[in-house]
């Protein structure tokens, strides 16, 4: 990142967009997590990345170049990471058991879609905002473990048996957008029939 912070500094570049995590809430935080709360991560990808969301305003605070911290909350879709909850779900219902075994059913989960996420960052390509700004980017709307291992169940060919436990792993997700939704309109995708696309094609 430091390598990143000097190019940009040399190359007077007008604008940098960091993508930031939503890992820097945690459960000090209140619900729904909003862009001014005091942040205070609990985990070390909340805070490197909070770390580097503290140096971005340090370097760039009294210079011409915008800053815009996007705080993402889980992205699904396409080429989503294999150790993505969604895409662990999926691949158990793909196989051949007939008992699965999931966690915390009434946490809360906040999704984005890949192409509402690059949507949304080519709006903050073009658009004119004030230095150093941060937007939460997920959708308004959290969903329950329960409701997406209930659902991946009825598509499912041959119904499974689940099993609830309970691990440390249950901070729910509830978020504000609405300081991004005041900057712009936008529409997501609907996320249970991106999670049947997704299914179907694995």
């Amino acid at each position: 990142m430091k390598n990143i912070i000097k190019f940009c500094k040399n190359n007077k570049v007008k604008k940098i967009i960091y993508f930031s995590s939503s890992a820097v809430y945690s459960n000090r935080n209140s619900i729904p997590f909003h862009e001014s709360q005091i942040v205070n991560p609990s985990n070390n990808l909340g805070m490197s990345k909070y770390k580097i969301e503290k140096n971005l305003k340090k370097e760039f605070l009294y210079s011409q170049t915008k800053i815009i911290i996007l705080r993402i909350f889980t992205v699904y879709g396409r080429n989503m990471r294999k150790n993505q909850f969604l895409n662990e779900a999926i691949k158990k219902f793909k196989s051949r058991k007939k008992k699965l075994i999931f966690y915390n059913k009434q946490t809360l989960r906040n999704f984005i879609h890949i192409d509402d996420l690059i949507n949304i960052l080519l709006k903050f390509t073009i658009l004119k905002i004030a230095n150093y700004t941060i937007y939460n980017v997920g959708s308004s709307k959290s969903i329950k473990v329960a409701s997406i291992i209930n659902y991946l169940n009825t598509i499912c060919k041959y119904k499974k048996k689940i099993i609830f436990k309970s691990n440390q792993n249950n901070l729910s997700h509830i978020i504000s957008i609405k300081k991004l939704n005041k900057l712009f309109k936008f529409k997501l995708k609907n996320f249970y029939k991106e999670l049947k696309k997704i299914y179907e094609k694995y």
